[in-house]
């Protein structure tokens, strides 16, 4: 059973999140947002990463009458075609495809291509009052950037995690390192690790050219990506660490303790103890390692804290108030598994909040001089760095007007 809890755990194990099923006190009939919702996540997990929310909502409606699923796929992605199939007939179920004539001529009419998208949707997008079975997956494409877009207020940052324009973008696409893994390793390097590159892609067993090394390097020192590199290295550099911290951000207030320590030596401490079979003094010599904090080490942690902390905030108020109107989600990091019919309000919760004063991406932005204040306060960053910040912000390309948070920031 300990094993079962490990395996079967659908936080840690994408299979199992394909294989979930929406509680059935918690169903909810299926209608026309909710089909909307089908069809984001299938073209999701399809791969489909740039166009338009149109553009994606019809892309997964093709995948769907074609019941489309991936080809020569790798054993890590497997759960994703077990998801698509699972998605398919509950689907089948929602619309009664089963038995009904006419909705499946129209489907094998579009796949011969005798009838167009939009005239086999009107055919085969009607309701019978039935329930979703199937849970989808909604989860924020690249967190760390968008975090760290809101705080700067750093346009292209809130452009390429889609919190702001009209076209859905891919995060971790660039035109030389094109293997999403190599450039999504960028995330490591901003949380703190001073691994260098290649070695870092020698660990993760991810080939590579000279090329793409120089294309990465660039991108992190005087590329778009280059201002979250700055900002990580003012954060680390000047936080003034203590073994233990009382840490302030936006509405949270904690306490953390350095967990990095490093040897300085031994002790040896001497007992005298009454050894009853030979009935005299025996000596015992124990030796303890001393450790003392290593505040250095502890200070990279310093930009984890602030962006985790965010996320998390706005992910559990989201999550609250799903399941308060809902009764089922599942929130997985920056992520949330749901009802489809649940995923529009979960969104807005995210993006907005259910008052302004509730965490969420808005108030993040709104909020973000005075969240980064108290933040640096609490970390030990005087005000004498602010010519070291301003240099920060010199690279910042800032966003102009009100910001309203694109929903399919969560895509």
């Amino acid at each position: 059973m300990s094993m079962l809890s490990k395996i079967g755990n659908p936080v840690g194990f994408k299979i199992m999140r394909g294989l979930l099923i929406i509680p059935k006190k918690h169903r909810n009939i299926a209608t026309e947002i909710g089909l909307k919702n089908m069809y984001l996540f299938i073209a999701e997990l399809l791969g489909y990463k740039n166009g338009t929310v149109q553009g994606k909502i019809d892309y997964g409606r093709q995948a769907y009458f074609k019941k489309e699923l991936i080809q020569d796929i790798e054993l890590d992605d497997l759960y994703e075609n077990i998801w698509l199939e699972r998605i398919y007939e509950d689907i089948d179920f929602v619309l009664y495809m089963a038995g009904n004539y006419k909705k499946i001529v129209a489907i094998a009419k579009y796949n011969n291509g005798k009838s167009t998208l939009e005239e086999t949707a009107k055919i085969v997008e009607t309701f019978d009052y039935r329930k979703w079975s199937v849970p989808i997956e909604i989860d924020v494409s690249a967190s760390i950037l968008a975090i760290m877009g809101l705080l700067l207020n750093h346009k292209p940052f809130m452009v390429r995690t889609n919190a702001v324009g009209d076209t859905i973008q891919d995060a971790w696409k660039h035109n030389v390192v094109t293997n999403r893994k190599q450039f999504k390793s960028i995330m490591r390097l901003l949380y703190g690790s001073s691994m260098p590159t290649a070695e870092m892609w020698r660990a993760d067993k991810i080939k590579f050219t000279d090329e793409e090394v120089k294309a990465f390097n660039h991108e992190l020192k005087d590329g778009e990506l280059a201002v979250a590199n700055k900002f990580k290295d003012f954060i680390i550099k000047n936080a003034n660490m203590k073994e233990t911290m009382d840490i302030v951000i936006d509405k949270e207030e904690f306490q953390i303790k350095c967990n990095k320590f490093h040897n300085v030596g031994d002790k040896t401490t001497k007992f005298d103890i009454y050894n009853t079979s030979t009935k005299g003094i025996r000596r015992i010599h124990n030796t303890n390692t001393i450790k003392v904090p290593d505040l250095k080490r502890f200070a990279v942690s310093t930009v984890t804290t602030l962006v985790h902390n965010l996320d998390s905030q706005c992910m559990d108020n989201a999550i609250n108030n799903t399941i308060d109107k809902y009764g089922f989600a599942i929130d997985i990091h920056d992520a949330l598994v749901l009802c489809p019919e649940a995923a529009d309000y979960a969104r807005d919760v995210y993006c907005s909040g259910t008052t302004k004063e509730e965490p969420s991406l808005e108030r993040i932005h709104k909020e973000r001089n005075n969240i980064l204040s108290k933040y640096f306060t609490s970390i030990g960053i005087s005000g004498t760095k602010m010519s070291e910040w301003n240099k920060v912000m010199e690279k910042v390309e800032p966003f102009k007007g009100e910001f309203s948070c694109n929903r399919i920031v969560l895509k």
